[in-house]
């Protein structure tokens, strides 16, 4: 039974990945019930409502990311600029193309999760300031204030979850980060 409920579990987030990403956080839990071909029922039976399932996308949204950026700072072919520059661009696996304004919605609909995403954003810099002191040692990047540096990027990933700009000029979330990390790396390259 315990196998079956964890099989389960790993159809509803596949299936609540798809959705969010189809869908935003105005997917229903029946419309996860019929992509899965359950009913309601067993659904309920496995997570209890769907902010638990919105909440489990973004803590397995963070794994990915967590392990996107400790395979690129172990990556001996990145030098320390270039492992800093892709430690900052990485987004969750399977998420290029994620629109990242759903993001806004799930700040009206469910304000504690968008909250979550912002502490998020703002804890676990531990590994990313070891690389930048790394960069600094190596002559890679030049001496900056990091808190200044890590609440502009926090701050402009912020205001890019609530941003309409992105959408309006057709540009995508990754290709936004990008630029923004770009922008930021060569105030402090040497």
């Amino acid at each position: 039974m315990a196998n079956d409920q964890s099989s389960i579990m790993v159809r509803v987030i596949a299936a609540a990945k798809e959705a969010f990403m189809d869908r935003g956080p105005a997917f229903t839990m029946g419309s996860i019930a019929a992509r899965l071909g359950i009913s309601k029922k067993t659904l309920y039976s496995v997570i209890p409502d769907k902010e638990t399932l919105i909440d489990l996308l973004i803590d397995g949204a963070r794994l990915s990311i967590k392990a996107r950026q400790a395979s690129l700072m172990a990556d001996s072919a990145l030098g320390p600029a270039a492992k800093i520059r892709a430690v900052l661009e990485t987004v969750p696996e399977d998420a290029e193309y994620f629109d990242y304004l759903a993001l806004v919605e799930l700040e009206k609909s469910h304000p504690r999760l968008f909250i979550k995403i912002q502490r998020l954003l703002d804890e676990d810099w531990e590994a990313t300031l070891a690389l930048i002191d790394g960069a600094i040692k190596a002559g890679a990047i030049r001496h900056f204030d990091r808190t200044i540096f890590r609440v502009m990027y926090t701050a402009t990933l912020a205001s890019l979850f609530r941003g309409r700009g992105l959408r309006m000029r057709g540009q995508s979330y990754a290709a936004a980060l990008h630029e923004v990390v770009s922008i930021m790396m060569k105030g402090i390259e040497t």
